[in-house]
């Protein structure tokens, strides 16, 4: 099988991602709120994420970190443009005709998520060259969803530079991971679906910690104890969405530490504060770091996999994962506990 088979088997799969079920009455009732399809680029971390929202298919792109690779990537985003999308009066004709416009937008939210700490008074965000993310889509009943696909594929392959074996399929929803649809000829990305075994290293680890964070259920949590220290690092997902919050705890201390710890942590990219939801407390302080997920200013799992991971080695001294202590559970109505979550980071057979 040639490259240009696996473009032409994604082109041909993807318009039937998250494809509608419908009830007697022609409404649909899947894909629901919560249900995301995840196309990743395991060489450089980027993903294509579908969702629903309240009209049909959202599809969102993520932006690289390095400027040269952002800056292709939204030449090949604004290059492209439909008239699919909508109809306008033609004044002279007096008729609808269609409209051209862009294919993609910048996601607000993301970009704003760059200049959140900007002061006030600071020139307005520019959502095109600041925004983490961008989006497209189609309606339920869009009859140009092979158009969106090709635009898809042409990202993909011009925009991101990925070949089809870079990228790697997920799907999860608010309950954690779910059964993947076919997209050509792309591999899983669930380390066990793929063959893999024991955790080989920490690079292996990372990549395992990504996909375990991006199909975390809703209010689930990740806890990693740091060996030989009262630290904690809890990776959290809140009650919808995939926005994932990291935390270093450390319940002996109500200040950030010690020099020699904290100067590491800032190097680290963690900062000393109050969490949203303990607003109203405001002396309840911790060390965070950057939300994770959509419309944040790290849109995929990697930049908070990374983190961690470079933690647990600097601040805890661990040098092999397989050291490593972990606790995974959904904090709900009762607590449930996530024994998968083990054997997909490879630190446990069960």
């Amino acid at each position: 099988m040639t490259m240009a088979d696996d473009w032409a088997m994604l082109l041909t799969d993807i318009p039937g991602v998250l494809n509608p079920d419908r009830g007697a009455h022609g409404e649909v009732v899947r894909p629901q709120r919560g249900e995301f399809v995840q196309l990743r680029d395991s060489v450089g971390g980027q993903r294509i994420l579908f969702y629903p929202d309240e009209k049909g298919i959202a599809i969102t792109v993520s932006v690289p970190d390095d400027q040269g690779a952002a800056t292709r990537l939204r030449s090949v985003l604004r290059s492209q443009r439909t008239t699919s999308f909508s109809r306008g009066r033609d004044y002279e004709s007096g008729g609808m005709r269609p409209l051209e416009e862009s294919v993609w937008h910048p996601l607000p939210g993301s970009a704003r998520a760059v200049t959140e700490n900007c002061n006030v008074g600071e020139p307005k965000v520019d959502s095109e060259n600041l925004a983490r993310e961008w989006r497209t889509g189609w309606r339920y009943n869009a009859g140009y969803r092979e158009e969106i696909a090709a635009a898809i594929v042409a990202v993909i392959r011009d925009g991101l530079g990925s070949a089809p074996t870079d990228l790697r399929l997920c799907a999860y929803d608010d309950a954690g991971p779910a059964r993947a649809p076919r997209l050509g000829s792309v591999v899983s990305d669930q380390p066990t679906s793929r063959g893999a075994a024991r955790c080989t290293g920490w690079d292996d680890f990372t990549d395992r910690l990504g996909w375990v964070l991006t199909t975390l259920p809703c209010q689930g949590y990740l806890d990693l104890p740091i060996t030989g220290t009262s630290l904690l690092i809890q990776l959290s997902k809140g009650q919808s969405g995939d926005v994932i919050d990291g935390e270093l705890w450390n319940e002996k201390w109500a200040n950030p530490g010690p020099p020699e710890l904290h100067d590491p942590l800032v190097r680290l990219g963690w900062r000393w504060g109050t969490p949203d939801y303990l607003i109203d407390h405001p002396d309840n302080r911790k060390w965070m770091g950057p939300r994770t997920g959509s419309g944040t200013a790290n849109p995929t799992m990697h930049s908070l996999a990374a983190r961690a991971v470079a933690t647990l080695r600097t601040i805890g001294g661990i040098s092999d994962p397989n050291m490593l202590e972990f606790r995974a559970f959904v904090n709900g109505a009762e607590v449930q506990e996530l024994p998968y979550v083990g054997k997909e980071l490879g630190l446990s057979d069960a």
